[in-house]
């Protein structure tokens, strides 16, 4: 009995080491995109206590000179969240079009899968068929020795 082999193994061998390249792309997206985010909920703490440390500075009636340093400290750490939450969703589009690009490398991937599968169904039927009529011929075979002597 010959061994089953798919015509199309080196295509599906193909999609699988996209996909699998693809995947590990989109996670190093994914865990760039959280290091920015973490860096943006680090800095949005740091405007929180900066804005406490102004008011108290306000409250105590410091120079003016102190309370518009402080002020600049403040407007620079906005500056900065609003650098990071445009640079959020820029990294979100390219996480987006990533998975789009996932998705159409694993729909491909599934086809072929799909094209084995029937391909390895119809080669076993074959060699069901081909075992049947080997035994088929056997039997007759040995009924018609069995006839002769």
């Amino acid at each position: 009995m010959k061994k089953f082999e798919f015509s199309l193994q080196r295509i599906l061998d193909y999609d699988t080491f996209l996909q699998d390249r693809e995947t590990e792309t989109l996670n190093i997206m994914k865990s760039e995109y959280n290091k920015v985010e973490l860096a943006m909920k680090q800095m949005r703490k740091k405007l929180a206590d900066s804005i406490e440390e102004y008011q108290q500075l306000c409250a105590k009636g410091v120079q003016a000179k102190k309370a518009a340093l402080a002020m600049l400290i403040i407007e620079a750490q906005k500056r900065l969240i609003k650098e990071y939450e445009h640079e959020l969703a820029d990294r979100q589009k390219k996480i987006e079009k990533q998975v789009e690009k996932l998705v159409s490398i694993t729909q491909d991937k599934l086809t072929v899968e799909k094209l084995r599968d029937s391909s390895y169904a119809s080669y076993s039927e074959e060699m069901r068929k081909s075992e049947e009529m080997l035994i088929e011929e056997y039997v007759a075979g040995e009924a018609a020795r069995s006839e002769g002597t």
